[in-house]
């Protein structure tokens, strides 16, 4: 969670509090060994409110449960994030992630493990993206990741990698984690962010069923 609100509000306060200690010093007589009670009492309940905003502004962006930003956040920046994109001509990897059987994880091994094997993936994706790329919980078992990547070759590295990463995580939980992966490309398949996520959500889902009693996914588009 970042701390602009309390950091900006405690700032600007702290400030106020000087300007009016050095107004009473010269106009009012007032010693600077008193001690502003009132400035105190003002300052915490500025940090306070300040608190008070910064999560609401991580709740409206972030997902509690890993920590990577949400549906909605994603959904307002596509727009700057193509528009940046197109402007700079670079090309956008719009990968769809479903953790498989996510269902049956929950009803065999509880809700609360269900919950580690979302956050374990969720620090996967914060281990292998590089600056500007973006990671969202997309909705239940399911993940947004936006790559910054000009080649599919690239996209398809990022998956295999992703696949290892599952690997390790399947022998360190003592059963098996696996995902079903989609990929659409800006500006190659299309430039409307919603029809790039309905094509990756197609090639999910196919790759899914054709995947579907496999326990090792090749990821091949």
């Amino acid at each position: 969670m970042e701390y602009t609100g309390r950091l900006l509000g405690t700032m600007i306060m702290i400030l106020v509090i000087f300007m009016i200690r050095i107004y009473a010093y010269f106009y009012l007589d007032y010693s600077w060994m008193n001690l502003p009670i009132p400035g105190i009492i003002a300052l915490g309940v500025v940090y306070w409110g300040g608190k008070k905003y910064d999560e609401v502004k991580f709740f409206s962006e972030k997902d509690e449960l890993t920590g990577l930003y949400n549906r909605r956040f994603i959904q307002k920046a596509m727009p700057v994030i193509l528009e940046n994109s197109k402007k700079l001509h670079n090309s956008l990897g719009i990968v769809l992630i479903d953790c498989n059987d996510f269902k049956i994880i929950n009803d065999t091994y509880g809700h609360a493990k269900g919950d580690f094997v979302l956050q374990k993936i969720a620090e996967t994706f914060n281990v292998l993206l590089e600056r500007n790329d973006i990671a969202a919980r997309w909705g239940g078992d399911e993940f947004l990741v936006i790559l910054h990547r000009s080649k599919f070759d690239d996209i398809y590295e990022w998956k295999e990698k992703l696949a290892d990463h599952m690997n390790d995580l399947s022998k360190q939980l003592g059963f098996s984690v696996t995902l079903s992966v989609g990929v659409s490309a800006y500006p190659q398949d299309d430039s409307d962010f919603d029809y790039l996520v309905f094509i990756a959500d197609k090639d999910m889902y196919d790759h899914k069923e054709s995947q579907k009693d496999k326990k090792v996914y090749n990821f091949q588009r």
